[in-house]
């Protein structure tokens, strides 16, 4: 599924939908998200550059494991089995994204994760950081796996990529990860 027309041209988070507001749930789990991170004001305005870049850096630090497992329970015990055969030490999202030969296996949940959180009235991800994740899973699969985990075409990838990396919050190990996924497209086949 290609991203909704206009999303990557800078989406516009309108923190409390109607949905949102019908939903008490979500709105405590928003709560409780922006107070552990110390966010103030969280729902009278959208989320503040400096926010977004805090819960992106905390959605890095989150481990692997746990959050790809709670998204399909089925998975735990494969995932751990999967890093021990390859003796890999992932513990978080950046160490996956970094890695230099990362499971294309966890980086397609990865990316599944990530879409599944975007617009989601349940998630605790801002769209804005759901979507990095996502073409950020997919620039790693071509950065350091050679393998195309998406269908979507080169141009829907590179203003993916473009968007993603223009963002002011994100880390430079990402932005990087971006711009060499990006130039891997420039190239002709």
């Amino acid at each position: 599924m290609a991203l909704e027309a206009g999303r990557c041209d800078g989406p516009s988070l309108s923190f409390m939908s109607d949905q949102e507001q019908a939903n008490g749930n979500s709105l405590e789990r928003r709560r409780r998200l922006a107070e552990a991170l110390g966010i103030d004001n969280a729902f009278e305005h959208s989320w503040s550059e400096e926010d977004l870049g805090e819960i992106f850096r905390s959605q890095l630090r989150a481990p692997v494991v746990v959050d790809l497992s709670a998204f399909d329970p089925a998975l735990r015990k494969r995932l751990a089995l999967l890093a021990k055969e390859r003796g890999l030490l992932l513990r978080s999202y950046e160490d996956l994204l970094a890695h230099p030969c990362p499971p294309v296996e966890l980086l397609e949940l990865t990316k599944r994760f990530a879409k599944a959180n975007r617009g989601h009235p349940e998630s605790d991800l801002p769209d804005e950081v759901a979507t990095v994740l996502y073409f950020a899973s997919i620039a790693a699969a071509l950065v350091h796996c050679g393998k195309r985990i998406s269908a979507l075409p080169d141009q829907s990838l590179e203003q993916g990529f473009t968007w993603s990396a223009g963002r002011s919050w994100i880390t430079h190990s990402v932005e990087q990860l971006l711009a060499q996924a990006k130039q891997l497209l420039d190239r002709p086949s």
